[in-house]
């Protein structure tokens, strides 16, 4: 699965008045139970009850489940989709390797920044000491040298862009390496149908050109107000973002480049029915697709509802999380700041909610449990959640009862939901445990990734300068 590069895009009225703060008071942190091997009994998932063994096991006595499987140098960069090459750069040297899935080099291909084209035909890597980008083919072998670096892919998969910062140009090529067109400024958006780019000028100017003829569409002083350009709404306009932190204001315009709006703050986010742009700077503003404001909302946005009707803000002053709908209407609002939806868009978790722990609470703001830590990840079956303090996770059912504690922080869920990870700062050590919570096994490096539908983890090792492929399959 390949590590895509994104385009880059971060892109007064009446005030809505706010409810007081929900607290459920009669909600208590649970008690840890016996952490000894006979009390800890459970049954996760709803399956038979599992012993859960203690946390600080050592090394020798664990089931060797982690069977290595590869080792490549340099930490990962990209998986290819079928999960038959895989990309990864050098910690010393301005190199990308590029290596089948069983650990055989391919090629070792100059420059640092690296991924597959979207069809995956191809690698791209881009190197900042030659200022160049090359592409090649999936057996190492150069198609084309570029000027400049890489900085996208066109949506059609069949194009990528490059910038060259000495000259200030960005070029449009295909990946036989021709010409398509070039421009003044870095290439930050293109358009879907490719036909239009938006480019980001070291004159402190954004430039809309068509790429059939390479051509400014807007003559008129040849440029857009505002930093950042993005193309919105199905690519019918382009936002962009204020110059700098003294500029208060970006700005929307059509795709011929002239001026609809002034937007309030940057561009943040698009809803999902693409009805609503969303702005913030220290509040969060919507506007429609006219351009014209309708809500003004307390606190910075933080993320789109899973329903597609809701959004969340927070506030650090206060330390409020507030859900609002896309009239402006405040829903509900949340002691701590937003951490993430439960899997089934029913709850809404935040961070630092009471005494540095992190707190459930339903859609209308009451609170359904605290748990200790702050927030790491959500079982897939939505079951159960990770939390973590510095260098020690703890498992909890979503109903706030305790299960476990682990050794490491920063625990992560496999995709299937088999296992777990952990790990602590510092260390060149990954945690695994299954699904019950025994440990069972400890691996060279911390996280990559875990493998997309395989029983499968890439680590990588600093100390080392190498990654590893390991089989957490009982096989």
């Amino acid at each position: 699965m390949a590590a895509l590069l994104g385009l880059m895009a971060s892109m007064a009225g009446a005030s809505v008045a706010l409810a007081s703060p929900v607290k459920d008071d009669s909600v208590k942190l649970p008690t840890p139970v016996d952490d000894s091997p006979n009390q800890r009994q459970l049954a996760p998932f709803d399956l038979e009850a599992a012993d859960i063994s203690p946390a600080n096991h050592p090394n020798s006595g664990l089931p060797q489940s982690g069977r290595l499987l590869a080792e490549f140098q340099g930490e990962v960069r990209a998986l290819s989709t079928d999960q038959q090459y895989v990309l990864t750069d050098s910690s010393t040297a301005d190199a990308t390797y590029l290596y089948d899935r069983s650990g055989n080099l391919v090629a070792e291909l100059a420059g640092y920044l690296s991924d597959f084209s979207p069809d995956e035909q191809f690698v791209v890597a881009s190197s900042f000491e030659t200022n160049t980008t090359g592409v090649y083919d999936l057996s190492g072998q150069q198609v084309a040298i570029l000027p400049g670096y890489l900085t996208g892919f066109g949506a059609d998969g069949q194009s990528l862009t490059t910038y060259s910062e000495p000259e200030d140009l960005g070029r449009l090529y295909d990946f036989s390496g021709k010409l398509l067109a070039e421009f003044q400024g870095s290439t930050i958006a293109l358009s879907t149908d490719g036909q239009v780019v938006a480019t980001n000028s070291s004159d402190q100017i954004s430039h809309v050109y068509n790429t059939v003829s390479g051509q400014l569409i807007r003559l008129e002083k040849g440029s857009l107000r505002g930093d950042r350009p993005v193309f919105v709404l199905e690519d019918q306009y382009v936002a962009t973002h204020p110059w700098g932190l003294e500029e208060e204001m970006g700005y929307l315009y059509s795709r011929a480049g002239n001026e609809v709006a002034q937007l309030r703050g940057s561009l943040i986010s698009v809803s999902r029915d693409q009805q609503h742009l969303i702005t913030f700077n220290s509040n969060t503003y919507l506007y429609d697709r006219s351009g014209q404001q309708t809500a003004q909302l307390e606190g910075q946005f933080r993320a789109l509802g899973l329903d597609d009707q809701h959004l969340i803000t927070h506030s650090y002053g206060g330390n409020i999380s507030r859900l609002y709908d896309f009239s402006g209407r405040l829903v509900a609002q949340f002691s701590g700041e937003f951490a993430g939806f439960s899997p089934d868009g029913q709850g809404i978790l935040t961070n630092f909610c009471a005494d540095g722990n992190s707190c459930l609470f339903d859609l209308n703001g009451s609170e359904v449990a605290q748990f200790q830590g702050w927030f790491s990840d959500f079982s897939p079956d939505g079951q159960h959640l990770l939390t973590t303090t510095e260098n020690t996770s703890y498992l909890y059912r979503l109903s706030g009862e305790w299960v476990g504690q682990y050794e490491g922080g920063r625990g992560t869920y496999s995709a299937d939901g088999q296992h777990f990870v952990t790990s602590s700062f510092g260390e060149d050590v990954l945690n695994v445990y299954d699904r019950f919570g025994n440990p069972v096994d400890q691996l060279r490096g911390q996280l990559s990734i875990f493998v997309p539908n395989q029983p499968q983890v890439i680590t990588y090792s600093e100390r080392q300068g190498a990654s590893y492929l390991y089989d957490l399959s009982d096989d």
